[in-house]
């Protein structure tokens, strides 16, 4: 699916493919279990941004985890690729 993904630190966004996801679970200590292909170490991430798209809405390589919005576009028209 295409989304757009917007920085809440400085309000820029940008939209991008989502190519890779879930299912995630965690235990019961909060760890995220690795699931298929997918892995999530942290509970909190709810999206990994390639370098240049994360550039593009202001983060920074030592920014760590930031806060974004995550708003749902549309489905991925995968008869176009």
């Amino acid at each position: 699916c295409i989304v757009k993904i917007t920085n809440l630190q400085n309000g820029e966004n940008t939209e991008a493919v989502v190519n890779d996801y879930g299912p995630y679970t965690f235990n019961k200590f909060g760890k995220a279990i690795k699931k298929g292909r997918g892995y999530l170490p942290h509970k909190e991430r709810i999206i990994d941004l390639s370098l240049a798209l994360a550039k593009q809405i202001g983060f920074k390589i030592n920014d760590g985890l930031v806060r974004v919005r995550v708003d749902y576009i549309k489905p991925l028209d995968i008869k176009k690729l």
